[in-house]
C-alpha cells in the first residue's frame, strides 16, 4: 500500500496523508468512500474510490456527474411513495344530515 495519499472531493484535492492519518480522516468522517483517493507520485487521473482503496466505512453517495441533485427530485420521491389507503367516506344513511343544511340548500337555489 502506498505511504501518502491525495484525496479529492467537490473538485478540491487534499493531502498528500499517510495512510494512518487517511483511515483517521475516514474514522472522524471528513473522508467518505465516495471521495477519490489516489497515491502519491501516480496521476489524479488514475484515482481510486476510496472505500476499496482503504476499506473506510462507507459514506454519502457520490454526486451525480451532471451536477448537483436539484431541490425539487426529493418532492418528486415523496409523491412516488405508496400512499395508505383512503379512509372511506361515511355513508349518508350512517349520518343523518342536520336539519338546518335543507334551509341553507332552499337559500342558495334559485
Amino acid at each position: 500500500m502506498a505511504e501518502r495519499w491525495y484525496y479529492t472531493r467537490n473538485g478540491q484535492t487534499h493531502g498528500p496523508y499517510t495512510t494512518a492519518e487517511i483511515k483517521q480522516l475516514a474514522l472522524a468522517g471528513v473522508l467518505h468512500s465516495s471521495d477519490l483517493l489516489w497515491p502519491e507520485g501516480t496521476e489524479p487521473q488514475v484515482d481510486l474510490v476510496a472505500l476499496p482503496s482503504v476499506a473506510l466505512p462507507a459514506g454519502p453517495p457520490p454526486a451525480s456527474p451532471s451536477g448537483p441533485r436539484p431541490d425539487w427530485l426529493s418532492d418528486v420521491e415523496e409523491t412516488a411513495k405508496p400512499k395508505p389507503p383512503a379512509r372511506p367516506k361515511p355513508s349518508e344513511e350512517s349520518a343523518p344530515l342536520p336539519d338546518w343544511l335543507d334551509d341553507v340548500r332552499q337559500r342558495e337555489e334559485p
